[in-house]
Parts: C-alpha cells; sequence; structure tokens
C-alpha cells in the first residue's frame, strides 16, 4: 500500500499512528525544501532513520554528547576518507568508542531526527510499504507511540520557543550572570557575546529545539533580554544552502576559478564543518594559490603551539572563540585543521588566531 500526502493536511503523529496500528513495513520518505528524510519500519516498529541534514549526521550528535573527542572525530573522518568504512564502525575499531554507546546514540538521533518533524510547519510525505531500508542500517526497533507522545510535547514547547525567540537571527542583551553550569551557562555565555541564537546551536552542535528551551527560561527568569529579531521568521535552509554551494564551488573549480571554489567549499564547512565532499573538493583545489591569497595558504598549513614559561602572556579575559580555538590547540593539528571546527566563517577564525598569535597567546611552526 502507498501513502502520499501534505504534512500541514495529514500530521506526522497520524502517519506513525497509522504505521504502528497497522504494523507496517515499508519507508516513509519527508521532504521539506532540500531536506530529505527517509524512516524505515519493520512491523510497525521504526527501523531506521537516514536525514541529508548536516545538523543530525553522525558525528555531530557524538560530539554533541561527548561520546568522543574531536581529536577521535577528526582522525576517524580522515581514515573514512580512505577506507569509505561507516564512520561509527571506524570509532568502535580503534576503540574510541563501544558498540553499545554507538547503538544508543543511533537510537537517540533517530528519535531527535523524527521529533524535527514534528516541528515542521509543512513538507511532503510518501509512506512505500515494503521498501526495505538500507543494507547499512542496524536494527532501532523503536516504539511508535512514546515517539508521537514526545514528538507532540515538542511540538507545544516549540510554541512557547517561538513566541519568546521569533527567529533564527534573535540576538540577546545580558543580564546578571546566572549561577548555573553546564548547558545552561555555555548559552548564556554565548548570548552573552552577541551569538544569533542559530549561532548558539551550531557552536555548541546542538538542536535549536534544545538551545530555544534552554534561552526561554534564561529569558524568562531575567538573565537575557531579547535584543532584536527580523520581522519574518528565518527559516535556514541548511542542507539547501550546502547543495548549492556545493554546486557553486565544483562548476568554479571546472572553470579554473580555483579561489571562488576555495570560498564556496570553505562556505560549505561553515554550515556543516565535517562535511567530506567539501574536504575533499578543498584538498583538490589545493594547487599553488594566487598570489593575493599566499600568506593565509601558509598559515593554514602552519602547526600552532601554545606559549608557556616566561614567555607566556598573563591571563585575561577571553571570548568565547578565543578560547574554543585555544582549546583545540594540541601540537599537531594544522590551522587548517583547527579552523574548520570553529562554528564561525573561516576568514574570522583566522583573524582571531593571528590576534592570540600577536598577543603572545600562540606560536606557529
Amino acid at each position: 500500500m502507498s501513502l502520499r500526502g501534505d504534512l500541514r493536511t495529514i500530521h506526522l503523529a497520524e502517519i506513525l499512528d497509522f504505521v504502528g496500528r497497522g504494523r507496517q513495513t515499508g519507508t516513509l520518505h519527508l521532504r521539506r525544501r532540500a531536506v530529505r528524510k527517509q524512516l524505515a519500519f519493520q512491523e510497525g516498529k521504526l527501523f531506521s532513520v537516514a536525514s541529508n541534514d548536516p545538523r543530525e549526521y553522525l558525528g555531530h550528535y557524538l560530539l554533541r554528547r561527548g561520546l568522543v573527542s574531536e581529536e577521535q572525530l577528526f582522525a576517524a573522518l580522515q581514515r573514512q576518507e580512505t577506507t569509505g568504512r561507516p564512520l561509527g564502525e571506524l570509532l568502535v575499531a580503534e576503540g574510541a568508542l563501544r558498540e553499545d554507546d554507538l547503538v544508543q546514540a543511533l537510537c537517540e538521533k533517530a528519535e531527535e531526527s523524527c521529533y524535527d518533524v514534528f516541528l515542521w510547519p509543512d513538507g511532503t510525505f510518501h509512506f512505500a510499504a515494503d521498501e526495505p531500508p538500507p543494507p547499512y542500517a542496524i536494527h532501532l526497533s523503536l516504539d511508535l507511540v512514546s515517539l508521537i507522545l514526545e514528538g507532540g510535547r515538542r511540538a507545544d514547547e516549540w510554541q512557547r520557543v517561538r513566541r519568546i525567540i521569533p527567529s533564527s537571527t534573535t540576538v540577546f542583551t545580558a543580564g546578571e550572570e546566572p549561577a548555573v553550569e553546564g548547558l545552561a551557562r555555555q548559552v548564556w555565555k554565548l548570548a552573552a557575546a552577541g551569538k544569533t541564537f542559530a549561532a548558539i546551536a551550531g557552536a555548541l552542535h546542538r538542536s535549536e529545539f534544545e538551545v530555544g528551551s534552554v534561552l526561554c527560561n534564561l529569558v524568562e527568569v531575567g538573565h537575557l533580554a531579547v535584543r532584536g529579531a527580523t520581522a519574518v521568521e528565518e527559516d535556514v535552509d541548511r542542507s539547501g544552502a550546502v547543495a548549492r554551494l556545493l554546486k557553486d564551488g565544483e562548476s568554479a573549480l571546472a572553470d579554473g576559478r580555483v579561489e571562488d571554489a576555495r570560498r564556496a567549499f570553505e562556505a560549505v564547512l561553515v554550515v556543516d564543518p565535517l562535511n567530506r565532499t567539501a574536504n575533499r573538493a578543498l584538498a583538490r583545489s589545493s594547487g599553488p594559490p594566487a598570489k593575493p591569497r599566499r600568506a593565509a595558504s601558509e598559515l593554514l598549513d602552519a602547526v600552532p603551539e601554545l606559549v608557556s614559561g616566561p614567555d607566556a602572556p598573563k591571563p585575561e579575559r577571553l571570548e568565547p572563540l578565543e578560547g574554543f580555538i585555544l582549546s583545540r590547540i594540541n601540537g599537531s593539528w594544522t590551522v587548517r585543521a583547527i579552523v574548520r571546527l570553529c562554528p564561525v566563517a573561516q576568514e574570522h577564525a583566522l583573524q582571531c588566531l593571528q590576534d592570540l598569535v600577536a598577543r603572545g597567546f600562540v606560536r606557529l611552526r
């Protein structure tokens, strides 16, 4: 049996209820703008989830949950380039991640991907009965009733978030610093530094839903105040942006416009820092740089080191991005590797690093 329609008229909860009660086997294809998701079911249970949304890639989720370090993830992604093996499989084989932690992470990531659809204001769906899941999928067997209940709760909470924070470009004015630790403190510091709602979520590798709930709580108790937002809700089409930038980069590379290609691929890494296609394309475009870019290219290949001992500068208050960069310097990563992990444009990250060098916090070799 095939079923298709519009999510504005048939809600995801109704579709999941149909699949669960009927013990259906097949794949639900969901689409909103450039975002594509596939939910595979077996006898009324959620079997696997696939998504092209960069925020839902396994690497970002493992970082968000603290299951792997950035160094472990970066090394695994490099090995994946040469072996083609699944990321989770590589991390388990190298001992960076336990297999039961991987399965648990995949279950939680699948649930989060489903919950995200509950927040879509529109979209289309197509349920293809008896369509098998991808051959590489791990059998999750998740209960749909709990997914429906939690998805409904999140939809209600998202309405509260949007009443207080109407746009992803919302910025905040900081009040008294809260006496809290963990995620709430991280969110407050980034908001106090002038980051937008979307930028805070990106910097912390968290969903806008999760960060939005924390921001609302901080606003309601007076630790933050909404300073400004766009008049119309901004809806960033990350998957579409990545696809367009990759296409522009490949086109520029084919025409011999190496600098334009690099800028496009570097812009992809701002949206999705772990994008393998952009990383490979940047490697292909790493021929002799144009004269105006030579100094920047040499900087990207340098290895930064923290200055210690008598030459080290006196401690001072650092900006969040400065602290982010300093915490990633390990004596072996190049500048290029570090700036790709930064939640800002490469030019901004490079300028920040150069300022740290000028002030004596960092030396380059």
